[in-house]
């Protein structure tokens, strides 16, 4: 669960063609899920769990500047995890973005298909605070989405393709990843 508070938003507030926005958020990811679920040899491999056994604490910091309907986004993401009682953590993760959109209003809808690019860097998991080698890395994608807003409503679809990557010391090898979210404003 993450929430985000609104530090800077001149779209409401002024009439002129530049528009910035800020936002600040923090959360809690809460163990729910599985994570001593074995093999069918009956080892225990953490990075195929369905979950982390542990909790995570995300941040995050975005900002948006807008010149009348083209506009360029950028977001910093990091979360902090903690261990498991199995003495296994996941390193923490970031992940920075940037992209340049355009923003198409109509009465009640609007539009906003966006380009741009995305690193994602893991640090190394921990297992009784050793490191683990071969896991961590860091990966750069290019992403396209488009969103439609209406009201306190979105529904978006994205698109990650991976340009750049090392990850688990090339053992792993992203593909294609496509997602779509629906979002409530409060």
């Amino acid at each position: 669960m993450m929430a985000n508070y609104i530090i800077l938003n001149t779209a409401e507030t002024s009439d002129k063609s530049w528009k910035h926005a800020l936002q600040a958020g923090g959360g809690v990811k809460i163990p729910t899920g599985k994570y001593n679920v074995p093999e069918k040899n009956g080892s225990l491999v953490m990075n195929v769990q369905p979950g982390s056994g542990a909790f995570s604490l995300p941040v995050n910091l975005i900002y948006t500047l807008r010149y009348d309907k083209l506009g360029l986004n950028t977001d910093v993401n990091y979360t902090f995890n903690t261990g498991n009682k199995n003495g296994f953590r996941f390193g923490d993760r970031s992940q920075g973005g940037i992209k340049l959109f355009y923003w198409q209003e109509w009465e009640h809808l609007s539009l906003l298909p966006a380009a741009g690019l995305i690193y994602q860097h893991a640090a190394p998991d921990r297992e009784f605070s050793e490191l683990l080698v071969g896991s961590g890395g860091y990966s750069w994608n290019a992403s396209f989405s488009a969103d439609l807003y209406y009201q306190n409503f979105s529904l978006g679809f994205a698109a990650q393709l991976p340009v750049s990557q090392h990850l688990t010391d090339g053992n792993v090898r992203l593909r294609n990843n496509f997602s779509t979210t629906i979002i409530y404003n409060f």
